[in-house]
């Protein structure tokens, strides 16, 4: 097709009075037009590579919309279906839908086309109690909004009510495990066991309020240098591992738009995995690194450790879920967890590769960010 009729096509698809989107089978948008836009109130560039249903489709309509996609990828044409979607300020738009599939030559989905008419003040004059039912609606999202907001709060008073009761059982602990020649032979030991498990609760309240906190949290996107976060990790992990002779490689030139302090933890976690991971191996060898894939960068985490079995990767990402008994391996089970969710805030993917006894390769990628001055609650 020659350029001219390339720009015109584009311009017909933008100045059309639908709002016309395409998404990729895993639900990714791929294109949004000028009236995609102004009736969903998200510009273009905040929407490219975000899941489409976590953005317009309310959360009561989840079910509905997976089987209007379920039906296209038999190859049935959704038109004229009335449903609600919501806009980026929250409000809920009632709209006339059309979707369908479109194939390549083999019988796999290339995309979905999704086309949104605005009807809502076409149903608010067919039925005046619309504008109540969406102003019910809007009040069970602030009731929702607020309820978040009480559990984060909850969650940060247990923790830190909890961490001063472990702060003395730790102390105390010390103190005996100091005078422990005095102490039975039977029970010389448990000091040293009761500090273990002190250390492992506080791990484990910090990981539950970070869980907490990134539920209720929001981006404050920068320029981030991922090889220089890396760095810094894998040289503490050296200092306090004195005697471990481990080789660890980290590429140059990795920077992303994204939180940085998200993205610390992402890579805190994903490294010291890898440390951790590698601790019975002769060799052991970690590489932080980044390729591309279709012109997207895809940054990776890679050990030569434990590894896992590939028919349990689906629990890997679930928090307080383990695969290693926790006896070889310390760790609480949710750093995966905080993981994903923080890749996935940032609107990106994260999938495991492994091999029990030969390693595993984290594989993620971070879309590029809108900056902006958000910052958490």
């Amino acid at each position: 097709m020659k350029k001219a009729s390339l720009e015109m096509l584009r311009m017909l698809v933008d100045e059309s009075p639908l709002a016309i989107i395409a998404i990729d089978s895993k639900g990714k948008v791929l294109h949004w037009n000028l009236t995609a836009e102004t009736i969903l109130g998200f510009p273009a560039d905040e929407v490219i590579g975000k899941t489409l249903s976590h953005l317009i489709v309310p959360a009561d309509k989840l079910e509905e919309d997976e089987a209007i996609y379920e039906n296209a990828r038999r190859g049935d044409v959704i038109r004229t279906h009335v449903t609600l979607r919501k806009t980026k300020d929250g409000s809920l738009l009632c709209v006339n839908l059309s979707t369908r599939a479109k194939f390549d030559k083999r019988g796999q989905i290339e995309c979905f086309v999704i086309n949104i008419m605005d009807v809502t003040q076409l149903k608010v004059m067919q039925d005046p109690d619309l504008k109540l039912l969406e102003e019910q609606l809007r009040e069970r999202q602030r009731d929702l909004e607020q309820k978040i907001e009480e559990v984060y709060r909850f969650s940060y008073a247990i923790a830190h009510d909890l961490r001063g009761s472990i702060r003395h059982i730790k102390g105390f602990a010390e103190i005996i495990d100091e005078e422990k020649e005095a102490l039975p032979a039977q029970v010389i030991g448990y000091p040293g066991r009761i500090i273990k498990s002190a250390g492992e609760m506080n791990q484990l309240l910090d990981d539950i309020y970070e869980l907490s906190r990134l539920t209720h949290g929001k981006l404050r996107v920068r320029k981030v240098n991922l090889t220089g976060i890396a760095q810094h990790i894998i040289m503490h992990l050296h200092e306090d591992s004195r005697g471990r002779q481990i080789v660890c490689e980290v590429a140059p030139g990795m920077v992303v738009d994204g939180d940085e302090n998200m993205l610390k933890i992402v890579y805190n976690n994903l490294i010291r995995n890898a440390w951790k991971f590698t601790r019975k191996k002769k060799t052991p060898r970690i590489e932080v690194g980044m390729i591309e894939r279709g012109g997207i960068p895809v940054y990776f985490v890679r050990d030569n450790g434990a590894g896992f079995d590939m028919q349990y990767v689906n629990k890997l990402f679930i928090a307080f879920e383990r695969l290693h008994n926790a006896a070889e391996f310390e760790g609480t089970g949710v750093g995966l967890c905080l993981v994903r969710r923080i890749v996935e805030m940032h609107g990106g993917t994260i999938t495991a590769e492994a091999e029990v006894d030969k390693g595993a390769t984290f594989w993620f990628t971070i879309p590029k960010q809108k900056a902006n001055s958000v910052t958490s609650a």
